[in-house]
């Protein structure tokens, strides 16, 4: 069960990282941190997920909601996210399983599960990632699979097999499954 300090400690380490990503990207320090999506996101989050364990169901699901609302991430206060987490553009994020620390996310990515699937430690169906995972945009993690430590996921690739740590994830080649006419 996460403490209010243990929440704190958490949101610091994750603005922490936001602030890191905005200055190596050349953004401004914003006056305020409310202004930040990002950090909007991660913070009802964080509060959902606090409330979530302490048995405020309805208090998490509200700051969940509040969370999409205002940024478009869709982040349940059932998931497991660890700190130090950096959602580059919230909008059309959707995470469902467990992750460790350092987790980025970039625009268009997601965290998915399988109904009926076997538990890997996320919750039935659900991926289980390691620390310093990066999702680059348009990847995806599908299905009870476990992504190691260090593992970056290349734009439009999307996973559906175990990667062991200090792995690289190339989307696949694409290929023509129908030409036109019918003729294959």
């Amino acid at each position: 069960m996460l403490t209010r300090r243990e929440t704190r400690a958490r949101l610091r380490c994750d603005w922490e990282r936001i602030e890191a990503y905005r200055s190596q990207i050349g953004l401004p320090t914003p006056v305020t941190r409310w202004v930040v999506p990002s950090w909007l996101a991660v913070w009802c989050y964080r509060w959902a997920r606090h409330h979530h364990l302490r048995g405020r169901g309805l208090r998490g699901r509200l700051w969940a909601h509040l969370g999409l609302w205002l940024t478009g991430a869709d982040l349940p206060a059932g998931v497991d996210l660890g700190p130090g987490l950096l959602l580059t553009a919230p909008a059309a994020i959707s995470l469902c399983g467990r992750a460790g620390r350092n987790l980025t996310v970039h625009a268009l990515s997601g965290l998915g599960g399988e109904l009926g699937a076997a538990d890997v430690g996320a919750g039935p169906g659900m991926p289980w990632l390691g620390d310093d995972v990066t999702l680059e945009p348009h990847a995806g993690v599908l299905g009870a699979v476990r992504i190691g430590d260090r593992v970056r996921i290349r734009s439009g690739a999307i996973v559906t097999e175990d990667v062991p740590a200090d792995g690289v994830v190339e989307p696949s080649a694409p290929r023509v499954l129908r030409a036109p006419g019918g003729r294959t």
